[in-house]
């Protein structure tokens, strides 16, 4: 892929397919769509600015590009578009072989112009910004947006125009130019405003306005210079203005909380928000002021709507906002009004060329989900956040208005797109601007050749999805001559941050696999040069933007299905197998990792809206649809980067098997950047280590990863959350959701040291063996319908289980003699490091340290002491080593190897006699037996062992293997049966088995069939074990002395109840 991100340096495109399928039927056989993704104003160092007015053609007004054929001596060009002839102007008369203008070099299929207009200008067009603030917040969340305001001010360009509108209950419009006293327009929050209401009420028609110098074409033959001023001023000379009205709206709000506001809240109400009608009076007000001009619409919103057009939700607390489902069954009352509402805004605010900019920070839904149709159409930013003081908030807002290489292209432009006899439909904005390009299939803004877009930045990334039509025609013949090639413009005229007009121009030329009517190529030829010319990061992008669209606007469409499909198509079209074997099929390096990106994709938040609010599912819609190809690949499939003491940074596999003890993650899904330190790691950090100054190795492991976090922060825009967590913590689901689910609890086997995910979704693996498995099954197959059917569906993702808080069901029981074998030929688990100044510490042997800069990469021979007691513990016998426990019956199984029947068949007699007749005596007694009231114990929520200096409440002893966590739980059973207490409570008998797992009263076991009894094994350090040989007399008496038990297991309930866990046997008698 890398000739294709070259070419994305050179003209800001990425095209999935680089040779375009010569025939409708070809490109609807390739189903990924033939697409561009092109990036309008994207930065390049060596662009030529040219400051003169560019040559157009007559017949199909497409501008001189080094792909026109030129008669030096006649001073003619010809148009690679219309084949029209032109003329060269007398300007041009000294061109030549040896003297080209630069739009003829062959170098420049990119290039600018400026308008002669706006160079002459002495002052060109300043910014404008309307700021929108929400007052209904408490004062902490008013005093960090007042902060962050400031600072933004600060940052503007002296000559940039500011106004300033406030809304609650009320929408106040203040008259900034009034310095005397501060001066507001107030409106009623529940009714609309039109524009000729506005005007009326503000007095800009109070006196017939002459028109002085510097009127501004506006309502009503225009605006006098003064009358703007009152409401737009020059932040130089507003700075002090706003700050003062900032300020003593966190004075009000203060004073509104201790005496109570003229329009309270009731306890069980929603604060009275007027979002739309505020929208609606700044986009009149900017309108009337500044009609055609660069003006962006700063929406800093705190709250759900529930007044105006434009409410979300009641004022009632009983009615909760609308959710997905809600959307899906269509009972969400207030949603399609305020759709309309904001529909009706964008083609305002998109007639008027102005922007629609929205901050939303609030840990409710504020109306997202509505307001997304009117910041896409004028190509306004969105930001999301918690709080107005989040870190994602406030850089955010500041890299807005910095300066420099990296900062946003504030503008107003109309792109118009030319193309040659091909029709073509895009995913964006539109004018109707309909001819012989346009397509009659419309996906997204189609039915135009032309688009208008308020707003762009440099990395605003437009998909443009054209529809092979053939022609037979005359020019088919001109067009077979002509090498093939396919040639497209794009015209991208727009107001540069400098405040001057630009006409960008980017002319590319792309080959057909065969011209049009061609039969000369053979099928496997024509096969070969598609894949040759496939990019699978853009048609990745291409295929999210796609289904994103058909999720938000088809009904009843299955996205899961869909993708799908389009991945069977593609692999049985172009894959290489034989018929009905899977083991036989491969695909080409070109479309090798395209599958890995779709199941990403169909595990996505794009995809999978389970668990995301409409909001959020809004908010990434909306940055995938703007972003260029490489963020937008990173939203689908996140990098993972892996940092360790045995290699430097490199890239990892995003799989589950990734994470290691002793390794650091660095997870990039670009609204989110991870930093994941291994349970080794943390326990390391967490005593101190990297302070010493013996380990700065350790030191400078830490700090790799978070100086490579700050650089991909500091490129990206809205600026991404930081999560730094540990291995087992809370924070940990964000790596998790993440990741391949190669391991789940139903694994059989696991590395010490790693993890599994506790979810049912289909690992990668398996998703490949179905798509093998119905690939082969050949196009004839496919192409008869059978598509259609639910057995070509690969296979479905469970929805949101990846991180459940349901016990899964328990796996296979497997013994530790059986895993001692699997253990010993595995490295021993480091020992986590140990700090002398911790009281609860003890260790019999020294604990292994992080590497110390002498000795980085040495080795430690020494046995660790996890690994001295995993050895002392495999000598006490062989015992059964089971994961979680199912409360479902079939799971509830006695292990009867090491009895025998006949014992076995007594002692479940006598637990049904103990149930009948004691079973009200205690709770204690019935939670003993009965699986449904035991407290389940998880690997990943185990107490920190006392010799372990970690404390996190989610973290485990020493690794995350179940073989650590049966260690813990033996020593805590041995330092119960050394308890003194114990001695008044059940007498020491020796014990030649170990104890079976017993099952529950509730089901009466019947006997079993006799088969040979196992051997019995010797455990002496369990010395308060029973014996398992006992008679049905001496069963009978245990019975009878119950009750007197349970007399003193009332007494002493907690240790009492440690004691019978531990002793199973005595507690069953008991």
């Amino acid at each position: 892929m890398g000739e294709f991100v070259e070419l994305e340096a050179q003209d800001g495109v990425r095209m999935p397919w680089n040779v375009l399928p010569g025939t409708k039927q070809e490109s609807s056989n390739c189903v990924v769509p033939v697409s561009a993704l092109y990036t309008p104003i994207k930065p390049f160092p060596n662009m030529p600015v040219l400051p003169y007015s560019p040559l157009r053609c007559r017949a199909c007004r497409s501008v001189l590009n080094p792909f026109c054929t030129v008669d030096f001596s006649a001073k003619i060009w010809i148009c690679p578009f219309c084949f029209q002839r032109n003329q060269f102007p007398p300007h041009y008369a000294s061109i030549s072989d040896d003297n080209l203008p630069a739009e003829l070099f062959s170098q420049y299929t990119t290039i600018e112009f400026e308008d002669p207009q706006t160079i002459s200008s002495s002052a060109p067009s300043p910014m404008i910004f309307m700021f929108v603030v929400d007052t209904c917040m408490i004062e902490e969340e008013m005093a960090f947006l007042k902060s962050a305001l400031s600072q933004a001010i600060e940052l503007l360009h002296e000559n940039s125009l500011v106004g300033l509108i406030t809304f609650g209950t009320l929408v106040h419009v203040h008259e900034l130019g009034f310095g005397e006293i501060t001066k507001t327009y107030v409106f009623k929050g529940s009714k609309d405003v039109s524009k000729e209401q506005l005007l009326e009420q503000m007095g800009f028609f109070l006196k017939k306005p002459k028109p002085p110098t510097g009127v501004i074409a506006g309502a009503k033959d225009g605006l006098s210079a003064d009358s703007i001023s009152r409401f737009l001023l020059p932040a130089s000379q507003c700075e002090f203005t706003l700050n003062s009205v900032l300020s003593q709206f966190l004075f009000t709000l203060h004073f509104v909380i201790i005496t109570k506001d003229p329009w309270p809240v009731p306890p069980d109400q929603r604060a009275s928000r007027c979002t739309s009608t505020a929208l609606s009076v700044a986009a009149c007000l900017l309108g009337a002021c500044v009609p055609g001009s660069g003006a962006r619409i700063l929406a800093f919103i705190g709250g759900p709507s529930t007044e105006g057009l434009g409410a979300i939700v009641s004022k009632n607390l009983s009615q909760p906002i609308r959710s997905h489902k809600d959307l899906d069954k269509d009972s969400a009352p207030y949603y399609h009004k305020a759709v309309k509402f904001y529909e009706g805004l964008a083609k305002q605010l998109v007639h008027q060329g102005h922007v629609l900019d929205l901050f939303a920070c609030a840990l409710d839904q504020v109306g997202v989900a509505e307001l997304k149709v009117a910041v896409e159409k004028t190509g306004g930013l969105v930001v999301l956040a918690e709080s107005f003081g989040h870190s994602v908030f406030k850089d955010s807002l500041r890299r807005i208005f910095q300066s420099g290489d990296h900062d946003l292209g504030l503008s107003s432009n109309l792109e118009e797109i030319l193309q040659w006899r091909y029709a073509f439909v895009s995913v964006d904005l539109m004018i109707e601007v309909k001819g012989p390009l346009c397509s009659d299939t419309v996906v997204g803004e189609g039915n135009t050749s032309a688009w208008k877009m308020c707003g762009l930045d440099k990395a605003t990334t437009l998909c443009l999805i054209f529809e092979i039509a053939k022609k037979d025609s005359p020019d088919a013949t001109a067009q077979q001559t002509s090498s093939y090639q396919f040639y497209f413009q794009f015209l991208t005229y727009y107001q540069h941050s400098s405040g001057q007009m630009r006409l960008r121009v980017t002319t590319l030329s792309r080959r057909w696999v065969a011209g049009p009517g061609s039969a000369q190529a053979s099928s496997a030829s024509l096969l070969y040069d598609l894949i040759a010319g496939f990019d699978q990061e853009a048609a990745a992008v291409a295929m999210a933007r796609l289904v994103s669209f058909k999720m938000e606007n088809e009904a009843e469409f299955d996205p899961i299905r869909w993708l799908d499909k389009a991945l069977i198509h593609i692999c049985a079209r172009f894959g290489d197998y034989q018929k009905d074997s899977p083991s036989s099929f491969s695909l080409s390096s070109r479309l090798s990792i395209f599958p890995q990106f779709m199941f990403h994709l169909r595990r996505s938040q794009f995809v999978q809206v389970f668990n995301n609010s409409p909001d959020e599912t809004a908010y990434f819609r909306v940055i995938l649809n703007r972003e260029n190809v490489a963020n937008s690949a990173v939203m689908i499939q996140p990098s993972l980067i892996s940092y360790s003491f045995h290699s430097g940074p490199e890239p990892a596999l995003l799989d589950v098997a990734a994470i290691a003890a002793d390794r650091i993650l660095l997870l990039d899904s670009y609204f989110t950047v991870v930093i994941f330190h291994g349970a080794t790691i943390a326990q390391w950090r967490k005593a101190g280590y990297h302070n010493q100054p013996e380990h700065q190795a350790f030191a400078q492991l830490l700090q790799a990863p978070h100086d490579d976090a700050d650089e991909i922060i500091k490129e990206r825009f809205p600026v991404p959350r930081l999560v730094i967590c540990d291995q087992h913590g809370s924070q940990a689901r964000f790596l998790l959701a993440k990741l391949n689910p190669s391991a789940t609890y139903n694994s059989d086997s696991l590395l010490p040291g790693g993890d599994v995910l506790f979810t049912d979704d289909v690992s990668f693996e398996v998703f490949l063996d179905h798509l093998q498995r119905l690939a082969v099954q050949g196009m004839d197959d496919l192409k008869a319908g059978a598509l259609s059917n639910s057995r070509f569906c690969i296979v479905r993702v469970a929805r949101d289980t990846r991180i459940s808080s349901v016990s899964p069901p328990p796996p296979l029981p497997r013994t530790i003699r059986n895993l001692s074998s699997e253990y010993d030929a595995m490295p021993p688990s480091p020992a986590i490091p140990q700090s002398t100044s911790d009281p609860y510490l003890s260790c019999t042997s020294s604990p292994r340290l992080p590497p110390s800069n002498q000795s980085a990469c040495s080795n430690h021979s020494s046995k660790s002491s996890y690994w001295q007691a995993w050895s002392n513990i495999s000598k006490l016998g062989t015992f059964t080593l089971q994961g979680r426990r199912s409360t479902d019956s079939s799971s509830r199984q006695s292990n009867l190897t090491e009895e025998s029947l006949e014992a076995h068949n007594r002692r479940q007699e006598a637990i049904n006699i103990l149930h009948d007749k004691n079973a009200k005596c205690s709770p204690y007694y019935k939670g003993l037996v009965d699986y449904s009231l035991i407290i389940s114990r998880e690997r990943h929520h185990l107490p920190i062992p006392p010799t372990s200096p970690c404390r996190e409440s989610h973290a485990t002893a020493v690794t995350s293997s179940p073989l650590s966590t049966f260690i813990f739980k033996m020593q805590q059973w041995s330092s119960c049966f050394s308890s003194s207490s114990k001695s008044n409570i059940v007498k020491g008998k020796e014990n030649n088995a170990p104890p079976a797992v017993i099952a529950t009263c509730t089901d009466k076991i019947k006997p079993m069939k006799p088969r040979p009894a196992a051997p019995s094994h010797s455990a002496s350090s369990f010395s308060c074990q029973p014996s398992g040989r006992t008679t049905s007399e001496k069963e009978t008496r245990d019975v009878n002395a119950g009750r007197e038990k349970f007399t003193l297991a009332n007494k002493y309930q907690s240790k009492a109840l440690k004691d019978f866990i531990c002793n199973r046997d005595q507690a069953i008698r008991m």
